[in-house]
């Protein structure tokens, strides 16, 4: 019902769950028949109305979508019939990607690994600029486009990737034994076909899909250099034979390595990726192809559709003295905080609220705003008194025997938000000149309440 048999049918999706909270659904392309609209929403949890939003909206083919879901099932098939027959089944990938510059990015993996087989779905909303006056519209233009892409993975020796290799790229009597019609074992539902094109100092790498019912399913092709294939197989010859020496020598001390050899026809076959690897001894080979990009007609821009409101006016935050605070022996100050909205909107609070408040009064210059400096001493006469707010205020630890640090415990019984206030009076502080009691006359402070954790 995304773009395959069904959807051409006429049978769509309406709100189909994928997770919790994100909706998909299909539509027929009123533009033209060749394509479908595919629409993802999300339900904001903090949106009280749960109005939902959309988060992508792209075109997809039919040709592309059809080529796809036969691939899948092929690869389906054929790993069943592997494990039926208590055989291994190596990994394999396959993906279907279209990328819209006005709708955003859909990616829909399938994939075999470790006994398991996944289905998985990709999103991103379409880029916006952040040019002035132009935020929350297209950073780009252009033509949206899919793709589909597969991996497969087999594991080979040194002798048996020689071998492979001579036939994918010989040019001596290996030419005429290239592959044709090879299956990839043990994934039969993909073929490749080796084509020498010596004229040219190349070869043709084309790869089939057998699907369910027989039919031969182009899937990509691309030419291939004899000279870089020989450059590839000999530096594959000597990350295997360090891997295999290192192991030799010492189990699980070979370094992992990969070496991928790259080729492609974009606009006429596709990409080829010959990717080797090794890794604790073991060496493998995979395939990835991709099908050339194709054209698409693109949906509406969709914009991010989050209501946020932006104050005509921030207040400046006041200093101290604005306030009326001036350099004393000794002061009060009134504190007064509330619950952060992260708090208040949780739904993980369901308990009364009880933490604590951690502070200390230092000197205006001993305090930066990661904290007091450096060798900086807090006050040495410190007196908390609660003053207002729900539940109990309590003062747990007293910042002359706790390096300065005063931690102050609230208890808040209710559910909800709050504000609290208390008072906190100071005199003189640790490090102040004393003469027989009494603070120099010197030692004039500013008093200030820091580190509020």
């Amino acid at each position: 019902p995304i773009f395959g048999p069904m959807a051409m049918g006429g049978t769509f999706l309406t709100d189909h769950t994928l997770h919790t909270g994100v909706t998909m659904t299909t539509m027929a392309d009123t533009r033209t028949p060749a394509q479908v609209i595919v629409t993802m929403h999300m339900i904001p949890p903090a949106d009280a109305h749960h109005l939902p939003r959309t988060i992508l909206e792209v075109p997809a083919s039919f040709a592309y979508g059809g080529v796809y879901i036969d691939a899948v099932r092929a690869a389906l098939a054929t790993t069943a019939s592997v494990v039926a027959h208590g055989d291994t089944m190596e990994p394999w990938h396959l993906e279907y990607h279209v990328a819209s510059p006005h709708g955003g990015d859909l990616i829909i993996q399938t994939e075999y690994a470790n006994a398991r087989t996944v289905l998985r779905f990709r999103t991103a909303a379409p880029q916006t600029s952040l040019a002035p006056g132009m935020v929350n519209t297209a950073a780009f233009t252009g033509d949206p486009y899919e793709t589909i892409s597969g991996t497969v993975f087999f594991g080979l020796s040194r002798d048996e990737f020689s071998f492979f290799t001579n036939r994918a790229y010989g040019i001596s009597s290996g030419a005429l034994q290239n592959f044709r019609d090879f299956e990839l074992h043990p994934h039969q539902w993909l073929r490749l076909t080796v084509t020498p094109q010596l004229m040219n100092r190349d070869v043709n790498v084309a790869f089939e899909v057998i699907a369910v019912d027989g039919r031969r399913i182009p899937f990509a092709q691309a030419p291939a250099s004899i000279v870089a294939g020989e450059q590839f197989q000999e530096n594959v010859f000597a990350l295997v034979d360090a891997m295999n020496a290192a192991e030799t020598a010492m189990p699980g001390s070979s370094t992992p390595w990969e070496a991928p050899f790259y080729y492609d026809d974009p606009t006429g076959g596709g990409v080829v990726s010959v990717i080797a690897q090794g890794a604790h001894g073991v060496f493998t080979i995979a395939y990835a192809v991709a099908s050339p990009a194709r054209p698409l007609v693109d949906t509406d821009f969709v914009p991010y559709q989050g209501n946020v409101t932006i104050p005509d006016h921030i207040p400046t935050p006041q200093t101290c003295a604005q306030m009326g605070s001036m350099d004393a022996l000794s002061g009060r100050f009134m504190v007064h905080f509330d619950a952060s909205s992260t708090v208040r909107t949780s739904p993980s609070v369901v308990t009364p609220i009880a933490g604590e408040l951690w502070g200390s009064v230092y000197r205006a210059s001993d305090v930066t705003i990661i904290g007091p400096n450096a060798g900086a001493t807090a006050a040495a006469n410190f007196h908390f008194s609660g003053v207002d707010g729900r539940g109990r205020q309590t003062l747990i630890r007293d910042p002359r025997g706790n390096r300065g640090v005063a931690v102050i415990r609230i208890e808040d019984p209710k559910g909800g938000s709050d504000g609290y206030t208390f008072d906190i009076e100071w005199r003189g502080y640790a490090n102040s000149s004393v003469n027989n009691g009494r603070f120099g006359d010197r030692e004039k402070r500013r008093g200030r309440f820091g580190e509020i954790f």
